[in-house]
Order: C-alpha cells, then structure tokens, then sequence
C-alpha cells in the first residue's frame, strides 16, 4: 500500500513539474509563476503540503532563470523613469520612505542606488541596494537617512551648497555603506539575489570610486527583541536558558528587585521601550543588552548557522561580524527589532569568499573582537572552530 502510494506521488510530481515547464514556456509564463508562487506562500496557504510542494516545485524550475548572467544590473537617479521611481519607493522594505522628498533625498549627493531587472518582468526591480557614500563606518542610520550626506564631511568646504547643487566630491569619500538591501517579488523567496546584487554593486562602485577602501553595512537586527522576550519567558518559567545565569545587575536597578518575579518586570519594560526616551535608563539596559545581542547574533543557531536571518545573510555573502550599535535606530521599527541596536557587517573584497567558505562549510563566523568579548566568546574558541582547516 505505501509503495503504491509512493508510486502515485512521483507519477503525480513529473505530471505537475511537466504542466509547469510548458506554462514556463509560454510568453509571459515566468512572471505568471512567480504570481502563483507568491499566492501559495500566502500565510494561509503554508499549512497545505500540497501547495508547499508546489511552491517548491515552481522554485526549482525558475531559480536557473535568476542566474547572474540573467540578472542586469542598473543604477537609479532622480532622473530615472517615473515608473521606476514608483517601484523604488514602494519597494523600500527596511527603512519605508514617507514622500518624494524622502526618495530624493536617497538618490541625491552621495547616494548610489542599484536594481537588478530581469526580462521576465521588464522595469520592475527584483531587488534594490541602498548605498550611502561616507569618509567612515557609520553608526546610526538616522545620519544617513535624514541629513544630506555632505554634512557629515569636515567643513573645510560648503558642504551643504555642494549638495544643494547636486555636486559630489568624491575625492573626499573613502567608504561605501549598504544601509538597505530589499526583495521586491514574494514569488521569488529562496532564490538568492541579494548576493548577486551586493556583489555586482561592490564591483561597479569600486570602478566608478576608486578611493573606495572601505565596505560596510548597517543592518538591522530583526529577531534580536522577540528572541529576547522569549528568552525571559522561559527563564520565568523555570527552564534553563541563556538568562538563567545572566547578570541583570544594572537592568534590575530600573525596578524594584525586591518584589516578586523581578523577571517578569523586567519583561514588562523591555516591552515599552519607554525607557530608551531616559538617558539614565538606557545608561543601565546598554551594556546587559549589548551583550545579550552579541551572544544571540554570534552565539545562537539555526542548523548551525546564525539564528539572525540578516546576520545569515551576510555571512553566506562573505562578510565580517565586524561592530554592535547602541542607539543606532530610535525608529519605531528599529525599537521593535532590536531595541535601538544595529550591526556593522564589513566586506574586506579579497577575503569575501574566503569567509564565505569557512561559513559554509565549518559554519565559522568571521568576528571582530567587540563581538567575541561582547558575546563572551574567546579568542581561542572562535580559532578553534578553524584550527583544522
């Protein structure tokens, strides 16, 4: 009965992946799959092991499609297409633009912003790169998104007037910040083109840019509060988790620790975020939640690998663990995700693949030293995860 069974299932399968390949085919047939695709990973529809089967399926058969040499890479201005200016600005998932005002702004005076386009769905972004040009790392999204770059030069010049008349100084930037990277086509989940398009974009800024010596993001931190919250749950609870053990010293002077269940008060705070507005307050909660987010990006899995989707990200691409921010995205998102915290992934373009294959293969995480001692992971443990190399 269950080889019969199995056998009605395959004969079934190579029927669906036939029907597929011939709506493949037809013009238009790419962009309609994709459609279909983004329906069935609709919530409601995840549940079903018929249609994650076809989703699956739909992957498989379309992801060759998205190859690099399938992908064209474009960079948008402000005299882009009005259409495309559209997709732009709809498209923004991390930092959600409010107007025009706010997308000019990104595509103005030290700003690059790159698309990749592919024929199957012409003038319609797959994925967009948001670059910020600077002389250093930086720290706080709220410099870039807000204030013209040319601000954050020394005033040796008129920085503002340059900007105002869309003048750029390149000779003055040595650092490129990717701040955004966005998927625009559901359809297309699990069909890697954030790499692709990372890549590409290093490569035409290092050309355009030649004084480029530095790569950067500065990535938000999406998991980082609901894991943590979880965290104190279940220590609440009485499992052992990784607060069981943790010195809460300075957080728990915001509360009085004396009453009952100083955990679950605990909680109720770091739910608010009300506290982040008290800079005494959030004196105390930087260094136990600094720490925290260093242990849950460096130390957490998933299957090995980091338990952050953003973190996973890019170190499959190559990157380095590099710096943890405090305060870096006071945004109602930015409290929402990680209580204020962002991370600095840096690209060193000689070593990109290097990290990328330790990653992969022996899941080593390339880390500066503010992480590892954040983290508590020592200089000899990280190296002990390569030693055999």
């Amino acid at each position: 009965m269950i080889k019969a069974e199995d056998n009605l299932r395959n004969t079934l399968a190579v029927e669906q992946n036939w029907m597929l390949s011939i709506l493949a085919r037809q013009e238009g047939g790419i962009k309609f799959l994709i459609d279909i695709r983004a329906d069935v990973l609709s919530p409601d529809a995840t549940n079903s092991v018929v249609l994650r089967s076809l989703s699956n399926a739909i992957r498989d058969l379309i992801a060759p499609c998205f190859g690099i040499d399938m992908l064209q890479l474009d960079r948008v201005s402000w005299s882009s297409p009005g259409s495309l200016l559209q997709h732009v600005s709809e498209g923004e998932a991390v930092h959600p633009m409010r107007s025009w005002s706010d997308l000019k702004k990104r595509l103005g005076p030290y700003r690059r912003c790159f698309i990749l386009l592919h024929p199957a769905l012409p003038k319609k972004p797959l994925a967009i790169l948001h670059v910020a040009l600077t002389n250093e790392i930086s720290n706080n999204i709220h410099t870039i998104i807000t204030r013209n770059l040319s601000q954050s030069f020394d005033s040796e010049t008129d920085g503002s007037r340059l900007a105002d008349i869309g003048v750029e100084d390149i000779d003055r930037v040595n650092t490129a910040i990717f701040y955004s990277i966005s998927s625009t086509q559901k359809g297309l989940a699990g069909i890697d083109l954030g790499q692709s398009l990372i890549k590409r974009a290093l490569r035409e800024l290092q050309t355009e840019i030649p004084s480029l010596q530095q790569h950067s993001t500065l990535s938000p931190i999406p998991g980082f509060r609901s894991w943590l919250l979880q965290q104190l749950r279940e220590t609440e609870r009485g499992r052992k988790t990784v607060l069981t053990d943790f010195n809460w010293s300075t957080a728990l002077q915001l509360i009085n620790s004396t009453k009952e269940n100083p955990l679950g008060m605990l909680r109720s705070l770091l739910v608010d975020s009300s506290w982040m507005r008290e800079e005494a307050k959030a004196k105390l909660m930087e260094n136990p939640l600094m720490r925290l987010c260093a242990h849950y990006l460096f130390v957490e899995k998933r299957r090995g690998f980091a338990l952050d989707s953003v973190a996973n990200f890019h170190l499959r691409n190559g990157a380095m663990m590099w710096r943890l921010n405090w305060a870096s995205d006071l945004s109602p998102r930015g409290l929402k995700n990680s209580f204020g915290l962002m991370m600095n992934y840096r690209y060193y373009v000689d070593a990109c693949e290097k990290y990328s294959q330790l990653y992969a293969e022996k899941q080593h995480i390339e880390s500066s030293e503010q992480i590892r001692l954040l983290s508590g992971v020592s200089n000899s443990s990280a190296a002990s995860q390569i030693s055999h190399l």
